[in-house]
């Protein structure tokens, strides 16, 4: 099951997907149709609904991925301030 700062990072990921498809102008329905993936997987990808994805983190990331290398990116790419989070949240608790 995902745990909070998991659930943190797929948003985050999930809302920069979003922002670099729309910068660079993809419709969903075709963006979609090129992944081999129905529309309300993408919008659950770009929301960070991991629930959608039988609240595995693995499935989650193996379909933002994806997602990410049709656009030229990486999930380390749209990772890199999650992972400020990840070290302010495990900062926090010590």
């Amino acid at each position: 099951m995902a745990g909070v700062d998991q659930i943190k990072i797929a948003k985050l990921i999930g809302k920069n997907l979003r922002a670099n498809r729309e910068r660079q102008g993809h419709n969903l329905a075709i963006l979609a149709s090129k992944l081999r993936m129905s529309v309300v997987e993408i919008v659950a990808i770009e929301d960070g609904n991991i629930f959608s994805f039988n609240k595995s983190i693995d499935r989650f990331s193996e379909s933002a991925q994806t997602y990410a290398q049709e656009l030229g990116l990486t999930l380390e790419e749209l990772d890199s301030p999650a992972k400020q989070i990840e070290s302010t949240t495990a900062k926090e608790w010590n």
